[in-house]
């Protein structure tokens, strides 16, 4: 879910050594909008911020993905969403 620019994100199952970060392409960690990965908390639960004040506007609104990283940094999941809009 966003509130605002910050994406408030929560894992069911076995999320231990999970990160997220959001992209504007799922597979290419250099699209990264946010300020840094975040590993979940043992709730399974982890927010993370849209980086750089001056893209904020440029980049709300747009489409990204949420992507969770196993500990290699590869994909194991992923959710498409809008950047500071609506529930991912």
């Amino acid at each position: 879910a966003w509130k605002g620019l910050r994406c408030v994100v929560a894992a069911e199952g076995d999320f231990s050594g999970l990160a997220v970060d959001v992209r504007l392409h799922a597979g290419d960690p250099l699209s990264t909008v946010v300020m840094g990965i975040k590993q979940l908390n043992d709730d399974g639960v982890a927010s993370v911020v849209v980086y750089k004040e001056e893209l904020k506007e440029e980049l709300e609104g747009r489409e990204a993905a949420i992507v969770l990283l196993d500990q290699s940094k590869r994909i194991v999941a992923q959710v498409d969403t809008v950047i500071g809009g609506g529930s991912a």
